[in-house]
C-alpha cells in the first residue's frame, strides 16, 4: 500500500516527486485520489505527473491519461504531447491527429519537438502523406527543420508512406544520420523495390542493429534473392522473431519446402537453427507453425509432418 501524506499541498509535491517507484496501476490511482482529496490536483506540477504515470509504459492506461487530462483547468504543453503520443502508442492515430487540430486552435501553446514527431510518426502509421506534408510545412513554419528526432521520423513517414524522394530528401539534409533514420530509409528502399539502394545504404552504416540486418534480409528475399539473404541471415551478430519469419518467408516465397535435406541451407536447416536458437517453447512453436502454416498455403501438406 503506497503511503502518501495527505496534511498539505508541500508534503504532497515531496511525497509524489519519486513517481518512477510506481510499477502497477493501483499506486497512480492512490496519488490521484490524494490529490484530489487535497486539492492539488490542480497544481500543474501534480496533474501533469499524474497523466505521466498513467502513459507509463508498464501502465499504460489510456482511458485514465485521457480522464486526468480533461479534468486539468489548463493542461501544459507537456501534457497535451503525454496524451497524444498515448493515443499514437495505443494504435488510435486517427484521434492522435485530431487531438493536435484541436491543441492548435484552442490550447494557445506552440508544438515543440516532442509534440512534432509523436504526430508525424501517426501519419505515417496511418499512410497520411497530405497530412504529414502539412505537419513538415508546420515544421519548416516552426524553425525545426534541423531537429534530429524531427528529421528522422519525417525520413520513417515518407518512407512508410512510399515516397521515398522525400525521404532521401530530408535523410540528406540531416547532419546527423541515426541509426533509426537510416534503418527508415533502408525499409522505404525495400518497399519501393530498390534493394540495391538498400544494400548500398546497409554497406554504409557504421553502426547496426536486428532492424537494420533484418530490412535487409526481408528486402533480399523479396526480389528472389534468398542466397543473399541467407548470407546475411548467417552473418548476423543476433537475430529475433522478425528476421527468422523474413528468412522463412523468403524461403516459402522461393517455393523451397525440403523439408528433408539438412545441409544445402534450405528451410528444414532453419527449421533446426530455431529448436537452438529459442529455449522459449512458444517463440519456437510459433515460427514452426508459422512456416508449416506457409506450406500448406503453398500446397505441400504432404510434408507438414516433417515440422
Amino acid at each position: 500500500m503506497l503511503q502518501v501524506a495527505a496534511s498539505g499541498s508541500l508534503q504532497l509535491k515531496s511525497s509524489m516527486y519519486p513517481f518512477q517507484i510506481c510499477r502497477n496501476p493501483i499506486e497512480p490511482a492512490q496519488l490521484h485520489a490524494v490529490s484530489v482529496k487535497t486539492a492539488t490536483f490542480h497544481d500543474p506540477l501534480i496533474s501533469s505527473r499524474l497523466i505521466s504515470l498513467y502513459a507509463n509504459s508498464k501502465i499504460n492506461t489510456l482511458d485514465h491519461v485521457r480522464n486526468v487530462f480533461d479534468q486539468m483547468r489548463e493542461p501544459t504543453l507537456f501534457s497535451w504531447n503525454v496524451l497524444i503520443k498515448s493515443y499514437v502508442e495505443n494504435q488510435r492515430s486517427q484521434e492522435s491527429l485530431l487531438l493536435f487540430l484541436e491543441f492548435m486552435s484552442r490550447s494557445g501553446l506552440m508544438p515543440d519537438v516532442f509534440t512534432l514527431p509523436c504526430v508525424i510518426k501517426g501519419c505515417g502509421r496511418l499512410m497520411a502523406i497530405k497530412e504529414g506534408e502539412q505537419i513538415h510545412g508546420l515544421v519548416l513554419k516552426f524553425g525545426f527543420g534541423l531537429d534530429v528526432f524531427v528529421q528522422s521520423s519525417l525520413v520513417s513517414m515518407y518512407s512508410k508512406c512510399g515516397d521515398i524522394d522525400s525521404a532521401r530528401k530530408v535523410f540528406d539534409g540531416m547532419t546527423h544520420k541515426d541509426l533509426i533514420s537510416r534503418n527508415s530509409l533502408m525499409d522505404g528502399y525495400v518497399k519501393s523495390g530498390d534493394i540495391e539502394l538498400a544494400k548500398e545504404l546497409f554497406d554504409e552504416m557504421t553502426e547496426r542493429d536486428v532492424v537494420s540486418w533484418t530490412v535487409l534480409v526481408d528486402g533480399l528475399s523479396k526480389c528472389g534473392k534468398v542466397d543473399d539473404a541467407r548470407k546475411v541471415f548467417d552473418e548476423m551478430p543476433s537475430k529475433n522473431l522478425a528476421s527468422w519469419n523474413a528468412m522463412i518467408n523468403g524461403y516459402m516465397k522461393a517455393g523451397d519446402f525440403n523439408l528433408t535435406d539438412m545441409h544445402n541451407g534450405s528451410l528444414s536447416s532453419i527449421r533446426c537453427k530455431i529448436d537452438h536458437q529459442f529455449e522459449d517453447e512458444f517463440q519456437v512453436r510459433f515460427l514452426r507453425l508459422h512456416a508449416a502454416i506457409n506450406s500448406l498455403w503453398h500446397g505441400n501438406d504432404q510434408k507438414l509432418k516433417s515440422f
